[in-house]
């Protein structure tokens, strides 16, 4: 019944070679399978091993030989089975106890030869030294990127790669990966040390972490639709109040920017944007305009006066005129100056004379108005006084006493 198993050579030299003893036994197998590279003292070691009972021997060689050796396809339950009946009536006397050495040294053979291959077969290993017998590995075309433990593990860190590279706040339209990914078997090769075999999470960060380089593993091109929020700013709305000297400015309303939603379509290759175009706007709060209120009402004092009249040195002197920048002469000069706060004088250094009240030298103060002979001046402070001078000088700032001071009057 092991014929189909077993050459007729093998079993001639069964019979010349075992006799009746264990050690020539020994020798022969190591001979018969010195391909397995096994020596005659882990042969000796299996053989001593094997049950000495019929029915223990069976359960024990069924189950080794049908668990761990891939590479026999026979159910061993079979050979076991049909030897049975025949080992049991040799077993009952002397002569047939070679003839079980007959049967039971081509199973020992077997599984000799199923304990190489389980020895020796290449496996893969994780992190926490689990091992793992057929590992899988993600691939980028044919380029093995990342080894896993199954199938399902290889698929989940395809979704999670294409979910690092997309936006959570984005509706995602498209995602490629170039190039193409697949899950497939790793090949192991005997003799080797075993692959390292990664979790989902540490495959996934592996390959980010070569896709930053200047030749990543592979390009992963997103198309997203984003919608962000920007700021609108707001206008300033300038109010004039004559409540309100010149010069003076107040808030009278802060300013409150708009905000509007922005939505654009995004391409990113691994991230990065390579192209943005804004598809539409929404406002969804309006700006509200900040409101600034300028005072117009106009200080008279002698020193707003004084400070006034002195912007326009450098001026021309023009005889009969009252411009303060095309030029003016003395009275000309002092009228315009006091018109800008509300005073009106006459076209002449004499009769301006007789308005506001007289004050002595010693009391003088920035904005009043010094007269000399056929001229009028106004004073700055400091023995300075501002007038139309000449033609030839303009409008300058002088020594008060450069001649005798007729009168001193003040306006306010």
């Amino acid at each position: 019944m092991f014929d189909k198993y077993f050459s007729e050579t093998f079993k001639r030299g069964l019979k010349r070679k075992i006799c009746r003893t264990k050690d020539k036994a020994l020798r022969f197998f190591s001979r018969s399978f010195m391909k397995t590279r096994i020596k005659t003292g882990e042969l000796k070691r299996q053989i001593v091993q094997i049950p000495r009972s019929i029915a223990n021997g069976r359960t024990w060689l069924k189950a080794v030989i049908t668990d761990h050796y891939n590479g026999f396809k026979a159910n061993a339950g079979e050979v076991i089975h049909a030897g049975k009946a025949e080992v049991r009536q040799a077993m009952s006397t002397t002569k047939g106890k070679g003839k079980v050495i007959g049967v039971a040294a081509p199973a020992a053979g077997i599984l000799l030869v199923c304990i190489f291959f389980v020895a020796t077969a290449p496996y893969g290993i994780t992190a926490d030294g689990e091992k793992v017998e057929q590992p899988w590995v993600v691939k980028a075309g044919k380029e093995e990127v990342v080894v896993v433990e199954d199938k399902q593990d290889g698929q989940k860190v395809i979704e999670k790669v294409k979910e690092h590279y997309c936006s959570r706040e984005a509706e995602v339209k498209e995602v490629v990966i170039e190039p193409g990914v697949d899950v497939d078997t790793k090949e192991l090769e005997r003799f080797e040390d075993p692959v390292k075999v990664s979790d989902v999470d540490k495959a996934v960060e592996t390959i980010v972490k070569a896709n930053e380089g200047e030749d990543p593993v592979m390009v992963v091109s997103t198309v997203e639709e984003v919608v962000n929020e920007k700021e609108i700013s707001y206008d300033t709305e300038v109010k004039k109040s004559s409540k309100y000297e010149e010069g003076t400015v107040k808030v009278a309303e802060e300013g409150e920017k708009g905000v509007k939603e922005v939505t654009s379509i995004v391409k990113k290759e691994n991230g990065e944007v390579i192209d943005s175009k804004v598809i539409g706007e929404k406002v969804t709060k309006k700006p509200e305009a900040k409101v600034v209120i300028k005072g117009t009402k106009i200080s008279k004092t002698g020193a707003k006066v004084a400070s006034y009249a002195l912007q326009f040195v450098g001026n021309p002197y023009v005889w009969g005129g009252t411009s303060l920048t095309n030029g003016a002469d003395c009275s000309g000069f002092t009228l315009s100056v006091y018109s800008h706060f509300g005073i009106s004088l006459p076209h002449s250094a004499a009769a301006q004379r007789s308005y506001g009240k007289a004050v002595s030298y010693g009391d003088a103060r920035p904005g009043d108005l010094f007269f000399y002979p056929h001229h009028v001046a106004i004073y700055i402070g400091g023995g300075q006084i501002v007038h139309a001078s000449t033609s030839s000088t303009g409008i300058i700032v002088g020594n008060a006493g450069y001649r005798p001071i007729s009168c001193i009057r003040r306006l306010l």
